[in-house]
């Protein structure tokens, strides 16, 4: 076999190789520039991010996001409002959420005797309706609850 090869023949297989050795190059930068293609779990999950963030600018830090991952479903929880702290201001009418933020009972509110050392002072609330029965609630409880006095 002739280790030099002709004029001609040269000419003739240098497209041929150069288009050889192009070609890998090209398709792998090719692969490089294009973008993932995006299933429709990766759509989600993108969504879900966008929706998170904008939950974030709108109520601040202390939203959190949790995944089922056995259905994958997603729950989005705003922070918790900062707990009302209404002081005791003497004995009195209070309007009290006592269980559900939308039922407001109206209770005469007087402190009794007793204390605890890490809960404070113990009231005695009588409710306006004779139907309820009277509760004790200690201070650091009432005032969660209390939403403001109405009168004296």
């Amino acid at each position: 076999m002739n280790a030099l090869l002709s004029r001609r023949t040269f000419l003739q297989r240098a497209p041929i190789a150069a288009a050889a050795i192009a070609t890998p190059v090209t398709i792998a930068v090719a692969e490089a520039q294009s973008e993932p293609i995006e299933d429709s779990d990766m759509k989600c999950m993108r969504l879900a991010r966008e929706l998170f963030n904008a939950m974030k600018a709108h109520y601040g830090e202390g939203c959190t996001m949790v995944r089922n991952e056995v259905d994958g479903s997603l729950l989005f929880v705003p922070p918790p409002p900062p707990p009302r702290m209404v002081e005791f201001s003497g004995a009195g009418w209070y309007e009290v959420e006592d269980g559900t933020p939308d039922r407001v009972e109206v209770m005469w509110i007087e402190p009794t005797d007793r204390s605890d050392a890490m809960m404070g002072r113990l009231f005695r609330a009588s409710p306006k309706d004779t139907d309820l029965h009277t509760r004790y609630y200690f201070e650091d409880w009432f005032r969660q609850i209390a939403v403001r006095k109405i009168g004296g």
